[in-house]
């Protein structure tokens, strides 16, 4: 082969310090063969084709070099489609797998320690992507998690649960955003930012005018814990949810900066490895000084604890279709009776402690109770009267005199108060309102103290924004939504808190009566306490969340979640609470947060708590301790939120808490497919 054929390297294409042979020792020209010898062009292949000179053997089929066919290049338009495909599986993965997280924390499956985690693929979707990425895929998390999580509200209201679940998607973007935001202004990392964040925001909802509705809180799901949520009578539930926040900021802190150090080819160095343990630490620290401070506070209110009142729970079963239709009013009025009196006569001989108080539940007398406290309620009692005796049937108001009769004979018979709810019908002008009455046992007094429900239920008991500049777009849209054929009513909210003396001598106790919802706001109960409550009395129906009818009843996710803030109530204030719910589930709570008292049947050979009727006497167990929370209401979370506003303030001013911007971050992505560069996230 000539030393200019193409096909063979030129000597300085040796590389250096090979065996390959330099010019000086290749063989001579005398050595090769002579150009004679060779055959013909035209009788075989070209000299370029044939065996190389060292005679080692040849591809057969390999086609010469320059034949090969050029690399097809890469469409650029197939590329961008494959890269805009690959982002929108990421982002659907994180929004599905978040909202499936937050789901799984709670009811049914109640498995809280995965609220811990919940959080973190959207912070990386946040982190990692633009900001109108990040808040879309944010507030569907946020939004699904609630449509799924609150769709027990569309038994009472359809308009209420959408509206519900997609305002809380809102509060899902300032969740995840903020933070992430901060943490690419300051360089502060999310676990300093996130939970402060977090429990400043979840105070804002349940303490919102007009739109206050504290359910699905994350601390909540931490409710199994009976040390770890002893911290709430110090931070109520909120700080739960800055434990829980904390875990999602630290793992999401620790995936951000392994992946900058991954993209920048660098191994960890110490400092990382430093940080690292340190944002480890954090959760982990807080969660054994609550676990500490739990175990040491359960021995200290136990040791407190006394016996309170002697308590009869009455516990109905109508479905709500019964309860609602007006002709089964005098079975619902003769059940309550009836099975209170058997309770009573049960009693009788018995060498049993005196009953303290009767519990009712929410709106169990189907008509206004009669109220002569004053001369105008007495006549506003008469004047309906006479009127259902007029436009009824005479029949009808005799009957309902009748049963009025009983009602007050009854807490006489028992020689304790009687706790009934009843809707009062607006005797006293306005609107309704939903309360509670307390019968004396003292003849002829009846009526000695009243309370009106004061957190009513939004879309429910009445429409947000009504009579509002802000807000009257809302009252006007979830108004629309409501036909008049479904008999919606709108009541007023009360005055509060509301006392009532029960037991005598050493065993007098101050009872604060709440209804139904009110058991999920902490400073409604807080305020009893402050005014010189013992125990809590809750009467609720929850016959609104119960499926099916009688002897086929199950319960929804709201029966389980109430429960859960009646132990977050008791511990907040450390006092006793009981709960009378109609169809269940009807409990006593103590100091510590534990159960005490549930009413329970066993059906078909399962221990059944909702769907059943029957009663109970129990001690509420209950302490005169004052806490940090009674005393200094959510003071934690309002430093928690001036702690989240002074790092807002410094991330708006572009003022870096950390020198290197490196440190746990990665640059900003290109935009998201659609979003202007100028909309870009900030750095990680």
């Amino acid at each position: 082969m000539s030393a200019l054929d193409p096909a063979s390297p030129p000597a300085s294409d040796a590389p250096p310090g090979s065996d390959a042979p330099t010019g000086s020792d290749a063989p001579a020209a005398s050595d090769a063969p002579a150009a004679s010898d060779a055959p013909a062009a035209s009788d075989g292949p070209a000299a370029s084709d044939g065996p190389a000179a060292s005679d080692g053997p040849a591809a057969p089929d390999a086609p010469p070099a320059s034949d090969a066919p050029p690399a097809p290049r890469p469409d650029p338009a197939a590329l961008a489609q494959a890269a805009v495909e690959a982002r929108l599986r990421r982002l659907y993965g994180a929004t599905a797998l978040s909202a499936l997280l937050l789901f799984a924390s709670f009811h049914p499956l109640d498995l809280g320690w995965l609220a811990h985690v919940a959080l973190v693929p959207l912070l990386w979707v946040a982190a990692t992507e633009g900001r109108v990425a990040a808040g879309v895929v944010s507030y569907a998390a946020v939004a699904l998690f609630h449509v799924v999580g609150l769709a027990w509200i569309a038994v009472v209201s359809p308009p209420g649960w959408l509206v519900t679940a997609l305002l809380e998607g809102f509060y899902g973007v300032a969740l995840v955003c903020l933070p992430v935001w901060i943490r690419g202004r300051t360089g502060v990392p999310l676990v300093a930012s996130l939970p402060a964040l977090g429990a400043a925001l979840e105070c804002l909802r349940g303490n919102t005018p007009f739109i206050a509705f504290p359910w699905l809180l994350l601390g909540h799901s931490q409710h199994d814990l009976t040390h770890v949520i002893q911290v709430a009578d110090v931070t109520s539930v909120y700080g739960l949810t800055f434990l829980v926040l904390c875990s999602n900021g630290a793992l999401a802190d620790a995936a951000l900066l392994v992946r900058a150090r991954l993209r920048a080819e660098r191994d960890l160095d110490d400092r990382d490895r430093r940080r690292l343990l340190v944002w480890a630490l954090v959760p982990l620290g807080l969660l054994a000084v609550a676990w500490t401070y739990g175990v040491l506070r359960v021995r200290q209110v136990r040791a407190a604890t006394r016996e309170g009142p002697n308590v009869l729970v009455v516990q109905p079963d109508f479905p709500q279709s019964i309860k609602d239709a007006p002709a089964s009013s005098f079975e619902v009025a003769a059940a309550n009776l009836r099975l209170s009196r058997q309770a009573l006569e049960r009693r009788v001989g018995a060498d049993a402690a005196p009953i303290d108080l009767l519990l009712w539940s929410e709106t169990m007398w189907p008509w206004p109770v009669p109220d002569a406290r004053t001369e105008a309620g007495a006549e506003a009692w008469q004047a309906w009267l006479k009127a259902e005796h007029d436009h009824g049937s005479p029949s009808r108001a005799a009957a309902i005199e009748s049963y009025s009769r009983q009602l007050l004979a009854l807490p006489v018979v028992a020689g304790a108060p009687l706790v009934v709810g009843a809707v009062d019908h607006a005797l006293a002008g306005g609107r309704p309102h939903n309360a509670v009455y307390a019968l004396s046992p003292r003849p002829g007094e009846g009526v000695v103290a009243r309370y009106d429900k004061i957190a009513l239920v939004p879309a429910s008991e009445f429409i947000p924004g009504e009579g509002t500049l802000l807000f009257g777009w809302l009252y006007r849209l979830i108004k629309s939504f409501i036909p008049e054929q479904f008999g919606f009513v709108e009541f007023e909210p009360g005055a509060g808190p509301v006392l009532v003396a029960v037991g005598e001598g050493e065993r007098a106790e101050q009872v604060a009566p709440s209804i139904c919802f009110e058991i999920s706001f902490p400073e409604l109960l807080r305020a009893a306490v402050r005014a010189g409550a013992t125990v809590h009395v809750c009467a609720a129906n929850d016959a609104w969340f119960v499926r099916g009818g009688r002897g086929q009843a199950a319960e929804t996710a709201q029966l389980a979640l109430a429960r859960d803030h009646a132990v977050f109530r008791a511990i907040e204030g450390r006092r006793g609470v009981v709960r009378c719910v109609n169809r269940g589930v009807s409990l006593v709570v103590a100091p510590t947060g534990e159960v005490t008292e549930e009413l329970v049947r066993v059906v078909d050979g399962k221990p059944t708590r909702v769907g059943v009727e029957g009663t109970f006497v129990a001690r509420a167990p209950t302490t005169s301790l004052t806490t940090v929370y009674t005393a200094a209401g959510n003071l934690f979370a309002w430093l928690c939120g001036l702690w989240a506003v002074a790092l807002a303030a410094l991330a708006w001013r572009g003022v870096r808490l950390r020198p290197d911007p490196e440190e746990g971050g990665v640059p900003a992505p290109a935009p998201f497919a659609g979003e202007p560069p100028d909309r870009a996230g900030p750095p990680a």
